[in-house]
């Protein structure tokens, strides 16, 4: 599965914060360089989208997007 993020709509919750990107990093405990990445819309894990949305006080299906199956759906067998 792959956890992309939704940059501007994380963006625009920092702003109105007031926050700058190295708030927003210290406020979710994440490396500085996770947040720029999240703000480009680029993957990240679970647990940084978690931290992220936690630390907006969003969910985190407010501020990424999952796309891809999971392994259980993808070893389920179909018969023909």
């Amino acid at each position: 599965m792959s956890i992309t993020a939704r940059g501007c709509e994380i963006a625009i919750r920092r702003i109105g914060r007031g926050w700058d990107k190295s708030t927003l990093a210290k406020q979710a405990k994440l490396n500085h360089s996770i947040v720029v990445r999240a703000e480009r819309g680029d993957a990240v894990s679970a647990a940084s989208a978690k931290a992220i949305a936690d630390a907006l006080d969003a969910t985190v299906f407010e501020l990424f997007e999952l796309s891809g199956r999971s392994t259980t759906q993808d070893s389920v067998g179909y018969a023909q």
